[in-house]
């Protein structure tokens, strides 16, 4: 695509220059078409609702339990999910939310729901990374904030308005990016992995490599061509898929499992796709197994119940496949 013929307007108060497209949309009733109002009115609704409807779901599910244990089943007391803290995985991964100038507004809705993800399956890890999220503020944040309300506040995550390079020195850190020369073969505890949060559709491909080139800092690519050589697509991640996989790397310490087990089928290589030469069966095939416990409005915006994924007071959206340099 020739970057030449794009309209861009320039940033007030800086001098970089965004794209047309790619600048936020404001939405403006007058508008809107009868069916979009109605949809935007449920979502209200919807999040206007939550906590009460929280609430009733806290006290059925309390019900349904007393029932069963009255009836003399036995009931297995709740799982404790093990913090941060508590967990023997010392391995820091950072997502930098830095972008957010280069995406639209449908782009950063899909970056954050992919954010929300990494937290869902750090928070059910048995031993869980050490998890930071840096540059958490603009319209990233208040989208954070517009999306899963204050929940997200209470994370078992490190939130941070500053930028990685201010969090951790310079010769820890390790860029993730596709495009590196340099292959990953190991986790290390005196490192620092950063996945960039950004949902572009390859517009800005080999940004976050040369992010890392100017900061001075180490990058490198996941070791995806020495074990899936005839990737069905380009060797491009979603942002949870990324983070998912360095978690399954530290709990099998094995790549080719932790990619067969986080890859969506459709990208896999036709002759393995199914899982069968690793016997197991990808997580996005659990997740859309367990879809009953998501919900999804005709809007393109997903809420669930967190409490059925056993999480704490916030909003998850399920994963919509997305671009990552």
């Amino acid at each position: 695509m020739n970057n030449d013929n794009i309209e861009t307007n320039e940033v007030k108060g800086g001098e970089e220059l965004i794209p047309v497209s790619q600048q936020p949309v404001v939405l403006d009733a007058n508008t809107l078409s009868k069916n979009q109002r109605k949809k935007l009115e449920k979502i209200k609704r919807l999040r206007e609702n939550r906590v009460e409807k929280r609430k009733e779901e806290k006290l059925k599910k309390k019900a349904r339990l007393a029932a069963r244990r009255a009836a003399g089943e036995d009931v297995p007391p709740p799982k404790r999910w093990k913090k941060m803290e508590e967990s023997q995985c010392k391995v820091q991964v950072v997502v930098d939310m830095s972008f957010d100038h280069l995406m639209s507004e449908k782009d950063l809705a899909k970056a954050l729901h992919q954010l929300q993800f990494c937290y869902a399956v750090n928070r059910r890890a048995d031993n869980p990374l050490q998890f930071h999220i840096s540059s958490l503020t603009g319209r990233c944040a208040d989208e954070m904030e517009r999306k899963a309300g204050n929940g997200y506040s209470n994370w078992d995550a490190h939130a941070h308005a500053q930028h990685y390079g201010q969090l951790f020195g310079k010769e820890s850190i390790v860029y993730l990016s596709s495009d590196s020369p340099n292959v990953l073969d190991e986790l290390r505890d005196d490192k620092v992995y950063v996945i960039g949060g950004l949902v572009d559709h390859n517009q800005h491909k080999g940004v976050c490599q040369r992010l890392a080139e100017d900061a001075g800092v180490d990058h490198a690519q996941l070791p995806l061509g020495e074990f899936l050589q005839d990737m069905k697509t380009r060797k491009v991640l979603a942002i949870n898929h990324v983070f998912e996989i360095l978690l399954r790397f530290v709990e099998t310490g094995d790549w080719r499992e932790a990619f067969y087990r986080v890859i969506p089928p459709r990208k896999l290589p036709p002759s393995t796709a199914n899982g069968d030469e690793l016997n197991v069966e990808s997580d996005e095939t659990k997740t859309q197994n367990a879809g009953a416990e998501l919900s999804e409005t005709s809007s393109g915006i997903n809420l669930v119940d967190a409490r059925k994924l056993g999480l704490d007071d916030m909003t998850i959206c399920k994963s919509e496949d997305g671009c990552k340099d």
